[in-house]
């Protein structure tokens, strides 16, 4: 058996996943001081219905009533979390409904992306804060 790797993105890069046949979110960590992350939920012509952000200070965040969108239907109670993975790398998880031409999609931890800041970004911040503290 084959063991894989997760995948790790580092800065700069976006993640998109396909959630059902007509939605897909799209995640973008900017990898400031707070790893602030947005997760965007968009239809198959990149019409955005739902955006949240998630960070080391807000980690998790649940949609309070239903957003209709065509063909599907983001549930009341959809929840995106952050979740560290030590003090350089967070995932972000997906839980809750989506409903596509009536079919029910559930979402049981769904990985919307795992992020590793670079060493280059370290420096980087560390620099800053020596800046900022000067």
């Amino acid at each position: 058996m084959i063991q894989r790797e997760p995948l790790f993105l580092h800065t700069g890069q976006t993640v998109k996943t396909s959630l059902t046949p007509h939605v897909h979110a799209v995640t973008v960590a900017t990898f400031d001081l707070n790893n602030t992350t947005y997760v965007k939920f968009l239809d198959l012509q990149n019409t955005e219905y739902y955006r949240v952000l998630v960070s080391a200070a807000t980690q998790k965040v649940t949609l309070l009533q239903n957003i209709v969108g065509g063909e599907f239907t983001l549930v009341k109670g959809l929840t995106v979390s952050f979740s560290p993975q030590g003090p350089q790398q967070f995932t972000i998880f997906l839980n809750g409904m989506i409903l596509d031409s009536k079919e029910e999609y559930p979402m049981r931890g769904k990985s919307l992306g795992t992020f590793t800041r670079t060493t280059a970004l370290l420096k980087n911040m560390k620099v800053s804060r020596e800046l900022e503290a000067s």
